[in-house]
């Protein structure tokens, strides 16, 4: 019986459940069922409408509209370059099939990068037709299996033979080691790697790529250096590669400050484009674009000097009203805002006391028990798109001193994604 089938008779039965209020934990069955077949809670909810009711405890909501104007404001930005969307790691814990959905009308005649195969499949299953950048290393025998309309990522002759021998039809974008020294083609490379490919094989290089170590830093010479040796290389790639047509080096902070400007045509956007920038943090082109919310499973009184959480590391300091939230580092809440960080209960910033769990965390809410009627199921903003909240991402960064990819890319997949 093929999966999806499989899926659709499992879930008809817990739909049923559900509506016999049947089913004692419907978060985590629904949970459970999508590991077992490796699907997003999202794709589960798309199976059956009933399900579609299911109310999860915790929600991350994507303001849409704004994901599209951040688009529309780095386009303006760069004065009509073309921008590759980069969707890889989860759209940066966004979800990447609720983010290419809403950008889809505006990437029709353009690339969405992405680092992996796996991920190139989440684009491929809502749209076989759309132009998608593989930037990630790819096994090649992985490509035995049907014809992809994908693009990929080289840095060496293998490459080339191997991915051309299972995908025909497939072009290459070359990536070139400026300066970085992590993955592509060292400068001393380049012309025996292009002297080494048939005519035929220089005919599928459509690009050429390269990334900056540094750009978020001020007055870098290594980025001046790399600059210098991506105008070498595409000098190189221009006589021999006669189809070649894409110029990227720049990512987030190369956009902010149009580094590479005059030997560029394409700019690939991450962090940027879900509204953080890698230079102040707080960007002034785009915004942030997702919330994070969760709901109070209990509230119980604690006396004074009573410990809270794993290892007694907090002790209430008065009598205190606590209320425990079904979320903790499992679902990307950084451990080290225990006793550091806050969530807001009906506007109000509340304190995480005790160390957060796998799955739970704590809260003082005793300033909002007492003018509200708090009860089992108030909604709780956990993370704040409003970078000047005190539980903003990057309000949370600054106070763990870690960075704003890493707490987003952390967002746990299963967690249901919502546009609002």
């Amino acid at each position: 019986m093929p999966q999806d089938q499989k899926i659709t008779k499992l879930l008809r039965e817990i739909n049923i459940k559900l509506e016999n209020n049947q089913v004692a934990n419907p978060h985590d069955t629904i949970s459970k069922i999508a590991r077992v077949f490796g699907k997003s809670v999202d794709e589960l909810l798309d199976f059956l409408p009933n399900l579609n009711n299911y109310k999860s405890l915790n929600i991350i909501e994507l303001n849409s509209e704004q994901l599209i104007t951040n688009f529309k404001n780095i386009q303006n930005h760069l004065d009509g370059k073309i921008v590759f969307p980069v969707l890889k790691s989860n759209a940066y814990g966004h979800g990447i099939t609720h983010t290419y959905k809403k950008l889809q009308a505006y990437v029709i005649n353009t690339y969405v990068c992405v680092d992996s195969l796996a991920e190139a499949f989440e684009i491929y299953k809502i749209n076989n037709q759309q132009k998608v950048l593989i930037m990630g290393y790819v096994d090649p025998n992985n490509l035995n299996i049907k014809k992809l309309p994908f693009d990929y990522a080289v840095w060496s002759k293998s490459q080339v033979k191997l991915i051309s021998k299972f995908q025909p039809t497939a072009k290459f974008h070359a990536f070139v080691d400026t300066g970085m020294n992590r993955e592509g083609l060292k400068m001393f490379e380049v012309q025996s790697f292009l002297d080494s490919l048939t005519k035929s094989e220089k005919q599928k290089i459509v690009g050429l790529m390269s990334h900056f170590s540094s750009a978020d830093e001020n007055n870098d010479k290594s980025t001046d250096l790399q600059i210098k040796n991506y105008a070498f290389a595409k000098d190189l790639f221009v006589k021999e590669c006669l189809d070649i047509k894409y110029f990227h080096i720049g990512a987030s902070a190369a956009i902010e400050k149009k580094l590479a400007y005059d030997i560029s045509n394409s700019y690939r956007v991450g962090l940027l484009l879900y509204g953080y920038s890698p230079i102040n943090l707080v960007s002034k082109i785009t915004s942030p674009i997702l919330d994070l919310y969760s709901c109070i499973t209990q509230i119980k009184f604690v006396w004074q000097d009573e410990p809270i959480g794993y290892n007694s590391q907090y002790k209430a300091d008065k009598n205190t009203v606590i209320a425990t939230l079904p979320i903790g580092y499992n679902d990307g809440i950084d451990r080290r805002l225990s006793n550091k960080g806050f969530v807001f209960v009906q506007g109000e910033a509340c304190p995480i006391v005790g160390n957060i769990s796998m799955n739970i965390m704590t809260v003082d809410i005793t300033k909002v028990y007492k003018e509200f009627d708090i009860q089992i199921g108030q909604k709780v903003k956990v993370i704040s798109s409003n970078p000047n909240e005190v539980n903003s991402v990057t309000n949370n960064a600054k106070l763990i001193g870690e960075s704003v990819y890493v707490n987003l890319v952390g967002l746990n997949s299963l967690t249901r994604r919502e546009a609002k």
